[in-house]
């Protein structure tokens, strides 16, 4: 079957003159070719040594997180001199990881999920190449630039790194999971519940302030309001904006002036307890 020349076939131009297009528009045609899955065999290679790739390889997501093949993964550098101290392993899109590729124009990493926290490394130098594994600590950069659990470059050299030195693999994929396929929704429009808070919302928001030393987390001020006085001042935050998940990795302690810079929640701004913290200059 031949095709009509679209340029000069009247139905179609006269659809457009109804839609407000002009008869001499057309528009390109973009095919974006994303690429394939990862394989079973290729799974299991990231959780064990881990894949070299390039960087134009690396997917760095909206929440900062970086994947590779549609799985979300570590990223690291396997060749090291001995002359050198040992890389860290990165999690995040942060100005190390980018830095390294423009700066230092190195363009091969090896992306891996492997939970244990041990690392293959090529140790180069001293005229020989000598294989290893290795634990490696995360990358601070990245720590700041997610604010894991917390994390600021303002806080305390020492609070820093008992940050790096707590920080869990299988803890950071809990919160991010490896694969990044959606699961089918568990509710529809007919049985979701009603986006409010659960009956026993003031018992679980005042044991969560506590549990974290009634500290704001927002990685900016670190306010400590454990006066009695003060507790109506730190709030708990849902992170995912869903008032009836109130398991403790969706929960955040905020002040309530930090509180009332997250998305959608400016309106505190305009609440006298707002103007009643930021009057005490704390």
């Amino acid at each position: 079957m031949k095709l009509p020349n679209f340029y000069d076939f009247e139905p179609l131009n006269r659809v457009k003159q109804r839609m407000g297009i002009p008869r001499d528009r057309y528009g390109g045609l973009d095919v974006e070719i994303k690429p394939a899955r990862l394989t079973p065999e290729m799974l299991d290679q990231l959780g064990k040594e881990g894949r070299e790739v390039s960087f134009k390889e690396l997917e760095f997501l909206p929440n900062g997180t970086v994947a590779f093949g549609g799985v979300r993964v570590l990223v690291y550098i396997r060749d090291r001199s001995a002359f050198a101290g040992m890389p860290k392993f990165h999690f995040a899109s942060c100005a190390t990881l980018v830095k390294m590729h423009n700066v230092q124009k190195i363009d091969r990493f090896v992306v891996a999920t492997r939970m244990d926290g041990w690392f293959d490394m090529n140790i180069t130098g001293l005229g020989q190449k000598r294989s290893t594994k290795t634990r490696l600590a995360v990358c601070k950069n990245c720590l700041d630039r997610l604010q894991y659990n917390g994390y600021s470059h303002n806080h305390s050299p020492s609070a820093k790194q008992r940050m790096v030195s707590e920080f869990s693999i299988p803890q950071f994929f809990e919160k991010y999971p490896v694969s990044l396929i959606e699961t089918k929704p568990r509710y529809n429009s007919d049985n979701a519940p009603i986006n409010d808070y659960t009956d026993d919302w003031d018992k679980i928001s005042f044991e969560y302030r506590q549990s974290v030393q009634w500290r704001c987390e927002s990685g900016k001020c670190g306010r400590i309001l454990a006066q009695v006085q003060l507790r109506q001042y730190l709030h708990s935050h849902h992170r995912n904006g869903v008032k009836y998940d109130n398991k403790a990795s969706n929960l955040m302690a905020l002040c309530i002036e930090c509180h009332a810079d997250q998305p959608d929640h400016g309106h505190l701004k305009a609440s006298p307890q707002y103007a009643a913290f930021i009057a005490l200059n704390l």
